[in-house]
């Protein structure tokens, strides 16, 4: 699971990279801080939850964290040497960005989470989240 976040996390990075207006630039920088405010916790429960030492902890944090600023660094060079205009290159790397979520949503967290015996409703309401989630993020594609 952290090479598949941290490939994410280089291919989010790549992303702001090649943007040509601060503009966009900060607000790519503000939508993927919160996003991976969510996610390094996720990663930061999911290692934790072992019963490991702090310190087996923070290297692959570190790692993760480390892929978002390499991923920029790549993005900025590969942004010097072509045209912003017809470039293909963003949509490109959001796609890959978004399928790597993907992956690791439906086939590493979705099966752990449901293989949990949870009491009553639990499996309904989760799904139920799941599917509004889903739903917000369709909405605000469309909408904002």
């Amino acid at each position: 699971m952290l090479v598949a976040f941290s490939v994410h996390s280089l291919l989010e990075g790549l992303v702001i990279g090649v943007q040509s207006t601060p503009t966009e630039v900060m607000l790519l920088v503000g939508a993927v801080s919160c996003h991976k405010l969510v996610v390094a916790f996720c990663l930061g429960a999911e290692l934790s939850s072992d019963g490991r030492p702090l310190y087996s902890v923070i290297p692959p944090i570190f790692v993760y964290v480390l892929g978002s600023a390499l991923g920029i660094l790549a993005g900025m060079f590969l942004h010097l040497g072509t045209n912003p205009e017809g470039n293909m290159v963003v949509p490109v790397f959001q796609a890959i960005a978004g399928g790597t979520l993907l992956y690791i949503v439906l086939s590493e967290i979705l099966p752990r989470e449901r293989s949990k015996s949870l009491p009553g409703y639990a499996p309904f309401v989760q799904f139920l989240l799941f599917i509004i989630g889903f739903v917000l993020m369709v909405l605000l594609n469309f909408y904002v």
